[in-house]
């Protein structure tokens, strides 16, 4: 039972890490907004999302949700939530990673060139070419969008904005799950 609650106070003490993160305190002033010169490519004033040092912050967190070489990585906490003795609290969890995987799958508002991308893949894109790795070779079909037009790297930038608060709020969902797995098991 110590592995049980150990992992589940780790996924929950790093859910509260993004909840004060400066991500979060600036979507909850400013919310997310952008207006973009589709001529130029240019951001707008009006262009509302967080900095990049917050950006950055924050999907180093986030990597511990989705990385499957972590313990608490969604993946790996489906294990955990098999051997649940709550086949309620089991569901619960199952309904929010089925949640995520489909919102994940969904393809990017728009094509170009024929080339369509998910919004894993421009997650996935983003993390791993921009933000938490230099990976320039991998992710062709991010790197084809991103560089494409300077129109289609804002809107890359704001949907990723968005991806990352829609994970946010499903963490949210589960850390309240693990709460009640906690009283459960102690």
């Amino acid at each position: 039972m110590t592995n049980i609650k150990e992992t589940l106070e780790l996924f929950n003490d790093k859910v509260n890490k993004l909840k004060n993160s400066t991500f979060i305190a600036f979507v909850k002033e400013h919310g997310l907004k952008l207006e973009v010169d589709i001529f130029e490519g240019s951001k707008k004033d009006f262009t509302k999302l967080p900095d990049e040092d917050s950006q950055d912050s924050f999907v180093l967190k986030l990597r511990y949700f989705i990385q499957n070489n972590e313990s608490i990585s969604l993946y790996n906490m489906s294990t955990l939530y098999a051997n649940c003795p709550n086949q309620d609290l089991k569901s619960e969890y199952d309904k929010c990673r089925l949640l995520i995987n489909q919102y994940l799958d969904q393809s990017f508002p728009i094509s170009y060139q024929n080339q369509h991308m998910t919004k894993r893949q421009m997650l996935e894109g983003v993390i791993y070419t921009e933000k938490a790795h230099a990976n320039k070779n991998g992710h062709a079909k991010f790197r084809f969008y991103y560089e494409s037009t300077p129109f289609f790297k804002a809107l890359i930038e704001y949907d990723f904005c968005s991806v990352c608060l829609f994970l946010y709020y499903v963490l949210l969902a589960i850390e309240d799950i693990n709460k009640k797995y906690l009283a459960i098991i102690t």
